[in-house]
């Protein structure tokens, strides 16, 4: 039996604030723990409490960046962002946050049950549609959340998610750029610039929203090594793979989408979250209006269907397709005429 399951935990039962009654543990990362826990001024209603790791309480910057960026993700006000009631210091000394509680777990969980397996493609494009929508919602408030990763978006009764972890992120009212010392975030998200103290931005984020898009579209991550360091070279040098023929029928333009988030040069992706959102909107709207049943029928010989995937990864150039497809589609009208011909000549004969 492990010292965790001996050992009880010191917060369980702590009033917090003189309000919340901590529950039991329901997560934990780098920098906090996270319980549930009931407002007995408030009928018991549940929320979830996040307190600072004892350790990071030493680094005075962390707390000063900490409570800062508190300050700023509680104007984040957004349908798919984590709402923050209050925050403040315990009486133990530790940091805490409180925020809204959600029962359905986080994509994480959604993910290992498909067991390396991709999600429903519409399942997949609703979710980067919802983390662009609320990743734009805090660029275009000047703030950086740093560490996007399935265990941070919380998932909803309605399908829909919850980004949270905005308390460790960067303003960019405060600082650009990540300390060569320091390395916040996972590796298996993060751009080239964070992993190498290069300036940050919101196009930081959109790298790890295409990392996490791939993921989602083909159950697996473009780069995974049992050595982190070996991650760390692939995503700083590595370009990311092609996403065909890994997920059942995925478009071509969204595979486009996924490679212009992940670029390596911070000035060739998409430049914040709206961007990418934008793009992603145009093109499923292209595709949902284009979807009847002549275009099933079709589907084969459609742009953005399975011919151009087909002969896309076969190494065929993309602007070139148009005139691949139409030069099948030609030769096999011409072999279904020769073949209507044949028994009206050979009975004249």
């Amino acid at each position: 039996m492990s010292d965790s399951a001996t050992t009880p935990d010191p917060y369980v039962g702590t009033l917090v604030a003189k309000r919340y009654r901590l529950g039991r543990k329901i997560g934990e990362g780098s920098f906090s723990s996270v319980y549930r826990a009931y407002d007995e001024k408030a009928g018991n209603k549940t929320y979830a409490v996040k307190i600072l790791k004892s350790k990071e309480m030493e680094d005075k910057d962390t707390i000063h960046r900490f409570q800062q960026e508190i300050q700023l993700t509680q104007q984040l006000e957004h349908p798919n962002i984590i709402r923050i009631f209050s925050s403040g210091f315990m009486e133990s000394g530790s940091l805490y946050l409180a925020t809204e509680y959600l029962k359905d777990g986080d994509l994480l969980h959604e993910l290992e049950a498909k067991n390396g397996a991709p999600l429903d493609l519409l399942r997949a494009i609703n979710l980067i549609r919802f983390l662009s929508l609320g990743i734009a919602h805090a660029h275009k408030r000047q703030v950086l959340h740093r560490d996007i990763k399935p265990e941070n978006i919380l998932l909803t009764p309605a399908n829909g998610i919850k980004i949270s972890d905005f308390g460790i992120g960067l303003s960019l009212l405060f600082s650009r750029r990540t300390e060569k010392t320091v390395s916040i975030g996972t590796p298996c998200y993060m751009a080239p610039e964070q992993i190498e103290g290069g300036d940050l931005g919101p196009w930081t984020d959109v790298y790890a929203i295409g990392i996490l898009s791939y993921q989602l579209l083909t159950g697996k991550l473009p780069f995974e090594s049992p050595r982190i360091s070996e991650i760390i070279y692939k995503q700083c040098h590595c370009p990311t793979p092609s996403l065909l023929f890994k997920g059942g029928g995925i478009p071509c333009w969204m595979e486009d989408i996924v490679h212009r988030a992940c670029e390596k040069e911070p000035s060739r992706r998409f430049q914040d979250a709206q961007g990418l959102l934008d793009e992603v909107n145009n093109r499923f709207v292209q595709e949902v209006a284009n979807y009847s049943l002549s275009r099933k029928v079709a589907y084969f010989f459609h742009p953005s269907g399975k011919a151009c995937t087909y002969f896309t990864e076969k190494g065929v150039p993309r602007k070139h397709l148009g005139y691949y497809l139409l030069a099948i589609i030609g030769t096999f009208l011409l072999c279904l005429f020769i073949l209507l011909l044949s028994p009206t000549s050979s009975v004249g004969g």
